[in-house]
């Protein structure tokens, strides 16, 4: 049985494979951990025909078992065939130029298990720089027919229907926050780092304890709003894009009968919709309009406002209603402020998201100045990492009852 590696590199893609730690390549930590694997035949690398990826010939030198050719094919799937088309290996490891921190350990336990149990096509859960993808010849050629969009046979799997026996394989030291390879200059930084002090990175699963044990951020479901992008609770709930300390708040004090307006339309939209009787929100992006609306309810409404032709502030004047609350979190944020204080209820509230950004301070003096006072809730939100703010703004006898 041959057992051979592919490692896909392209120069013009990935800068940092010839960058240097500790006076070696990036490229060649991959291809001396990829030695480490005793069952390998030999190391194989067709590499898009160009004077950046023409430096890599060095390699074939340096390591006897690296074999090293070029083409003209643009399509990296098409180039890892050209690799094996005459030799037609048992088993193929394919690996990235980046992987440095490959762990050899679980990728050799991982090659008996796809002998043994005879799968098609192995690859990890999150795909994350520390495991290969291992595949036979006869499953990478069958998932690449017809596969001209396809760089990756990966994504032909994703969006065709196959008859392969795929097997998808978790790893300990998994983290979202980090990924193992090195594309970035954070990525580069962090890889140093571990290098030169010889850091145990297989402690970076303490990620992954926080993220699925009994914390805060588990129970408000940030982990899933993180990877998918949406502003999400733990239900999968759409939840506005504030502070949880501001959600948190407002789900305590929010009354159905309230009348809401929005400057900026959202998963929020459709959060106001489920608390309160009316919300009524203006957008100027007319795509992520019609995205919201696939699921807006009745009580709900959005206002197209095309920035060209209309004073998007304005728009809450159209609607010829007072509201209780008006939240401010879209653009033209202090003209927005100052309609916003004349379109409340005598007991109305202003929101002002994301209140940390020091360039609409005239617009939240603004509001002061007209006698309400404020509280900032400052912490984590869904999607980003970051910390941020949002500022609620009330005058006595308010209707959340602050």
């Amino acid at each position: 049985m041959s057992i051979v590696a592919y490692i896909q590199a392209d120069l013009e893609k990935n800068p940092f494979l010839t960058k240097e730690i500790l006076n070696k390549n990036i490229i060649e930590y991959t291809v001396e951990k990829v030695l480490q694997i005793p069952a390998i035949n030999d190391i194989t690398m067709v590499l898009y025909n160009n004077k950046d990826n023409q430096s890599l010939s060095y390699l074939r030198d340096k390591y006897s078992k690296v074999k090293i050719y070029f083409s003209k094919e643009l399509n990296a799937g098409k180039r890892m065939i050209e690799a094996y088309q005459d030799s037609k290996p048992s088993v193929i490891l394919r690996f990235t130029g980046d992987q440095i921190f490959l762990d050899v350990e679980r990728t050799k336990e991982l090659i008996d298990r796809f002998i043994n149990d005879n799968i098609d096509i192995l690859y990890h859960n999150l795909d994350n720089g520390l495991l290969p993808e291992i595949l036979t010849y006869d499953a990478l050629e069958k998932c690449q027919v017809q596969i001209g969009k396809f760089h990756r046979f990966l994504k032909y799997l994703n969006t065709n229907p196959h008859n392969l026996n795929l097997k998808k394989v978790k790893h300990p030291w998994e983290t979202p926050f980090y990924h193992f390879f090195v594309r970035t200059e954070r990525e580069y930084y962090i890889a140093q780092e571990i290098l030169k002090y010889n850091l145990d990175y297989t402690k970076l699963d303490i990620y992954g304890n926080i993220l699925f044990g009994d914390t805060g951020i588990y129970e408000e479901g940030w982990f899933k709003s993180f990877l998918t992008k949406k502003s999400i609770n733990y239900q999968e709930e759409p939840i506005p894009w504030m502070t949880y300390p501001a959600i948190d708040f407002l789900e305590k004090r929010v009354k159905k009968h309230f009348k809401v307006f929005e400057f900026g339309c959202g998963f929020s939209t459709l959060w106001w919709a489920k608390k309160v009787d009316t919300v009524v929100a203006c957008e100027h992006n007319s795509a992520w309009v019609q995205a919201i609306k696939e699921n807006l309810p009745t009580n709900a409404k959005i206002i197209y406002v095309d920035i060209s032709k209309e004073d998007y502030p304005n728009s809450i004047l159209k609607t010829g209603e007072k509201y209780h609350i008006v939240v401010i979190d879209s653009r033209d944020r202090i003209d927005c402020a100052k309609v916003a204080v004349n379109s409340l209820l005598p007991d109305g509230i202003i929101i002002w998201d994301d209140s940390q950004r020091t360039k609409d301070d005239e617009g939240k003096e603004y509001i002061l100045a007209q006698g309400f006072k404020k509280i900032e809730f400052t912490g984590m939100g869904p999607i980003v990492k970051d910390k941020n703010e949002t500022t609620i703004f009330y005058r006595e006898g308010n209707c959340l009852g602050i």
